[in-house]
């Protein structure tokens, strides 16, 4: 298998099944030990171990998960569709389907903004991404690189960005007593956001609770999208996207802290200089002001 069609783990039908292949297929699914279940606006959903599929009210499919290529080639084209013709465009390219990518920047950060952004992009502007070397932040180390990849996603994909501020995440802790409460809302919020820009059905998102908190937050426009989320996200060139916008606002907003205070703020949750810096920090400016720089619910607030 080569490295383009190890990176599928989604695949959108392009065109509606009719009532008897939707009917086929289900029974296809059953048969192969699927588990059926529910979810808004499909006609039946349905997972194995490494796949799911939502097969919507309308006839359209989409598919994911690691066995998502297996099915496809295997299973939904030879058995449903009787036609290899997707197959074939499908394994040669990265996934293409037009989807909305979000992750955030900050979380584990002492000093600092907590940061989401959600990503649009499709088609041509995927492989352009690809082609820039679009990955997740974590594995880039070079601020000067996500600098400048963060301003060519802009130019091939649309990006909402939600910045909570130390001050305004310390109240929201406050009320909320919750890091994924947080999460979620502005996971929400970008998402919102985005949507009131763009149609867009599918929204992958790291998945950062088990629990339905983002479903919850979410208004209109945003429960009538497919959330998605799954560990490792950022393994999906869009939310890969999402992380590296994420980044390097969190990056230019703590150097732009750094010069408002004259001091320098390291990243990070607790380190020698993140101690030394919340010292000076306190000594020069007291404490009360520390919720005007650092997230205050963190232990390191304590030391």
């Amino acid at each position: 298998m080569d490295d383009v069609s190890k990176e599928i783990i989604s695949y959108s039908h392009p065109e509606p099944l009719s009532s008897e292949k939707i009917h086929e297929l289900k029974n296809l699914l059953l048969q192969k030990g699927f588990k059926l279940g529910e979810k808004p606006h499909t006609a039946f959903f349905a997972r194995s171990s490494d796949t799911s599929i939502s097969v919507y009210s309308s006839g359209k499919v989409f598919v994911q998960g690691k066995g998502t290529r297996d099915f496809v080639e295997f299973v939904f084209e030879p058995l449903i569709l009787k036609d290899l013709t997707f197959t074939s465009s499908f394994l040669k390219k990265p996934d293409v389907t037009k989807r909305i990518g979000v992750d955030e920047s900050g979380k584990g950060d002492f000093f600092g903004p907590l940061v989401v952004c959600a990503a649009c992009a499709e088609g041509d502007s995927i492989l352009k991404l690809k082609k820039d070397g679009v990955r997740d932040s974590k594995k880039i180390t070079s601020e000067n690189k996500i600098q400048m990849l963060a301003e060519n996603i802009r130019k091939n994909a649309i990006v909402e960005t939600v910045i909570i501020k130390p001050e305004r995440f310390n109240e929201l802790y406050g009320k909320m007593k919750n890091m994924n409460l947080i999460l979620a809302w502005a996971h929400a919020c970008a998402i919102e956001n985005l949507l009131q820009k763009i149609d867009c059905s599918l929204v992958i998102v790291d998945k950062f609770t088990t629990r339905p908190l983002l479903q919850n937050m979410l208004k209109a426009r945003g429960k009538m999208a497919n959330i998605v989320q799954r560990a490792k996200a950022e393994e999906d060139i869009v939310v890969a996207a999402a992380s590296i916008c994420a980044r390097a606002r969190f990056v230019n907003e703590i150097n732009l802290m750094g010069k408002n205070y004259e001091m320098l703020f390291p990243k990070g949750g607790k380190s020698d200089k993140i101690l030394e810096s919340l010292k000076g920090f306190v000594s020069k400016f007291g404490k009360d002001n520390l919720r005007k720089v650092a997230k205050v619910n963190f232990k390191t607030a304590k030391c």
